[in-house]
């Protein structure tokens, strides 16, 4: 049977990047991307391949397939597709708040797993200010206040804990063998 893999942990520690980097990982599994689809814009050099970008209207016109919209910030919302049934080799891959990702596990009837992501890099100011230069200070200041407090939570509620470290291939390799093992 396959199972959905939620990746939790504070903004800048590499959720996104294992996430991608598994999703392109050959072998015995599908590891693929549940996309997430926000109000938030899209950030300098974001792609597509873990967010839909929509506008707050194209949003509300989709809340009915959701099975989890949300808020993290007063600015933009979240949303998650109903999940589809999965075959025996798919693990489906999504990033979500701990709090979120709970809800998801008791929305779902496949297994899911929650793995904490570490940041290799204890700088969460810099890397904000680098990944989006026009980052208003508002904004900034509850990402970093939120900083530590997701990191906990994150490792408080997960069934693995990884650290990420600075080279993803490596670090995708790792976290491959955690999950698979």
């Amino acid at each position: 049977m396959g199972a959905h893999l939620i990746f939790c942990g504070p903004s800048t520690a590499g959720k996104t990047s294992l996430m991608l980097g598994l999703s392109k990982q050959p072998g015995g599994y599908d590891f693929n991307v549940d996309k997430t689809w926000t109000t938030r814009k899209k950030r300098p050099n974001e792609t597509d391949e873990e967010n839909i970008f929509v506008t707050p209207e194209e949003f509300e016109s989709n809340r009915d397939r959701f099975l989890l919209p949300f808020q993290t910030f007063p600015t933009y919302e979240y949303g998650i597709d109903k999940p589809r049934p999965l075959n025996d080799k798919e693990i489906r891959m999504r990033i979500l708040m701990p709090t979120f990702a709970i809800k998801f596990r008791d929305l779902v009837e496949e297994p899911t797993v929650l793995c904490s992501v570490a940041p290799f890099c204890n700088e969460p100011e810099r890397i904000f200010r680098e990944r989006d230069p026009g980052l208003d200070d508002t904004d900034l200041q509850s990402r970093l206040s939120r900083f530590y407090t997701d990191e906990e939570e994150a490792r408080s509620v997960s069934d693995i804990s990884f650290q990420n470290f600075e080279d993803i291939e490596l670090a995708v390799n790792s976290l491959k063998i955690v999950i698979l093992h």
